[in-house]
């Protein structure tokens, strides 16, 4: 049964005015976290809805909603954006916490959202903080990742005076190789972003156990990544987004269009960094920078 939960009401002639609901994709942290500070920040009563991932309560959440369609819909996770902008196209939506959206065909002239990217000249600045040593950065590329976004990361390294090394992969079962013949081309650690194409939860595992048997930090793109065996990511703050998103709605409610608000990256951002790894590594690690890390993964 679809779980609705009411916030506190900010006046009545808000709740008169504006309807907004809130669509989660499941129970998992990056998906709840951001609503609390999105209703605290939007300051009206704003109808709450999970769908836990089943296409049966995502069907339950669309007949709810488009018999009294909301004047503005958060959606969190890929899954509520896709079955909420499936069925009401025309309804104003933001999204957050979708990698990809253009993927699920979550865009258009409707849609206004944050996204999850991270510049790579961020990413790689906060992570030589931490690593100094490394200047060679293998990565496993799988055609998920488009060449708009390689040719970024390739600059950001070269402004660090740093190089990254190139290994494309097609298939799951080419990743382990490529890690193989990256170290033995002498890289200094390794870069694994998330595709769905090619990283399954068995090749991650040994990937990342073969970076600590070898002694290479592993940069990924997920804090869950961070939990299952990476190094270092850098990831965005999901409260933060929580509340980046209710400005946007805001805007929506004042008669802004979604697509002059458009999309933007994350405002706060947090360092993620598994020092169970680094002791298993045996990685050279200056321990008082952790003051500097907002998640340590022990």
């Amino acid at each position: 049964m679809i779980t609705l939960l009411l916030a506190l009401l900010a006046t009545p002639d808000a709740l008169a005015r504006d309807r907004v609901a809130v669509v989660v994709s499941d129970d998992l942290d990056a998906y709840t976290a951001p609503v609390g500070p999105f209703v605290d920040e939007l300051g009206i009563t704003a109808e709450i809805i999970n769908i836990h991932g089943r296409e049966v309560e995502a069907k339950q959440m669309v007949g709810r909603l488009k018999s009294d369609l909301p004047d503005v819909v958060y959606c969190v996770g890929a899954k509520a954006c896709y079955a909420v902008h499936q069925a009401m196209p025309k309804v104003p939506l933001i999204y957050s916490t979708v990698y990809e959206p253009s993927r699920y065909g979550i865009d258009g002239a409707h849609v206004a959202g944050v996204t999850m990217d991270v510049e790579p000249v961020t990413f790689l600045s906060q992570f030589v903080g931490f690593f100094p040593e490394v200047q060679r950065i293998g990565v496993i590329r799988g055609p998920a990742m488009t060449d708009r976004r390689w040719l970024a990361m390739a600059a950001a390294a070269v402004e660090l005076g740093m190089e990254l090394v190139e290994y494309r992969v097609r298939s799951p079962r080419e990743v382990r190789s490529a890690m193989v013949t990256l170290a033995k081309q002498g890289v200094d650690a390794l870069w694994v972003p998330p595709d769905r194409q090619t990283l399954t939860s068995d090749n991650f595992r040994t990937v990342s156990e073969e970076a600590r048997r070898r002694r290479l930090p592993l940069l990924v793109d997920t804090q869950n990544m961070v939990e299952a065996g990476g190094l270092f990511t850098l990831t965005p703050d999901h409260e933060a987004v929580g509340r980046q998103a209710a400005v946007m709605a805001t805007e929506l409610l004042g008669g802004e269009l979604p697509s002059n608000i458009g999309t933007d990256g994350p405002e706060k951002l947090l360092v993620v960094l598994n020092t169970r790894t680094i002791e298993r590594s045996g990685l050279e690690f200056d321990r008082l920078l952790l003051d500097f890390v907002d998640v340590v993964v022990d």
